[in-house]
């Protein structure tokens, strides 16, 4: 429940590039998630622009993976501040 919680926030939290928001506009990319929630990006294979959509879909990858480890780091220094003071 954590980690879907973090994930939410995270997609709200880190930008869309301007090419793939377009694209998901313009319906020439689609969004599908698996049965155990991960996402994947379908490309049509009409899209004009499908290495600049594959571009910021990996800089999209970038920025979720940057704002994990952020996130991550956040809490578990949170929890271990916690557990510090709940020992003294």
């Amino acid at each position: 429940m954590v980690m879907k919680l973090l994930n939410r926030l995270i997609d709200r939290c880190v930008p869309t590039p301007a090419v793939l928001a377009a694209a998901l506009r313009a319906g020439t990319v689609r969004i599908a998630k698996s049965e155990r929630g991960e996402r994947a990006y379908v490309i049509a294979p009409h899209c004009r622009d499908a290495e600049a959509v594959k571009k910021a879909i990996s800089q999209r990858n970038t920025w979720e993976l940057a704002a994990t480890v952020v996130v991550s780091a956040l809490v578990v220094t949170v929890l271990a501040a916690v557990v510090q003071q709940a020992i003294r």
